[in-house]
C-alpha cells in the first residue's frame, strides 16, 4: 500500500511539473508573438501603435529589449513627423498663394507640436524646438497677427521667440 501511495504523490508531482512546463511554454509563446506582432507595426511604420504594443512587454522578461525598441519607436516616430512638417515649411516657402502658405505654415506648425505632445521622449526634442522657432519667425514675418492667434490657441506650446 505505500508504494502505491508514493507511486501515485510521484505521479501526481510529475504532473503537477509537467502543467508548469506547459504554463511556461505557453507563456513564452505569447510573449513572443507580442513581440513580432510589435516588431511587425514597427516595420510597418505603424510607430505609435508599437510603442503601445512593446509596452505592453513591461514586466515580462523582454521589458529591457522592449524599452530599447520604444525609444528606437520614438526617435523614428518623430523623425518622421519631423520631416513631414519640414517638407510642408519647404511647400509654403514656393507657392505665391497666400492661402496655400498660410494653411502649409499651420500644418507644419501643428505637425511639430504633435511631435512634442505624441514623443515628448525623443532624443529629437532640442531639433524639434529649433524648427518650430524657425517656423514661428516665418510665420511672424508673413502674418504676425497669425502667430499671435497661434500662441493664444496654443500658449503651452509656442515658446516666445523675442
Amino acid at each position: 500500500m505505500k508504494a502505491i501511495v508514493q507511486k501515485t504523490y510521484y505521479e501526481v508531482a510529475q504532473a503537477k511539473l509537467q502543467e508548469t512546463e506547459n504554463q511556461q511554454l505557453i507563456q513564452e509563446m505569447e510573449l513572443t508573438e507580442q513581440w513580432d506582432a510589435a516588431v511587425l507595426l514597427m516595420d510597418s511604420q505603424r510607430f505609435d501603435e508599437a510603442i503601445f504594443a512593446f509596452e505592453a512587454l513591461m514586466g515580462t522578461e523582454l521589458e529591457e529589449k522592449a524599452k530599447i525598441k520604444i525609444v528606437e519607436a520614438v526617435n523614428l516616430g518623430a523623425g518622421q513627423m519631423r520631416k513631414k512638417a519640414a517638407a510642408l515649411f519647404i511647400r509654403a516657402g514656393k507657392t505665391p498663394d497666400i492661402e496655400k502658405k498660410k494653411e502649409l505654415l499651420l500644418d507644419s506648425h501643428k505637425m511639430l507640436n504633435e511631435i512634442l505632445a505624441k514623443f515628448p521622449q525623443t532624443d529629437l526634442l532640442d531639433k524639434v524646438h529649433q524648427n518650430i522657432a524657425i517656423l514661428e519667425e516665418q510665420i511672424r514675418r508673413f502674418d504676425p497677427a497669425l502667430l499671435e492667434e497661434l500662441q493664444k490657441e496654443n500658449p503651452d506650446e509656442s515658446p516666445d521667440l523675442f
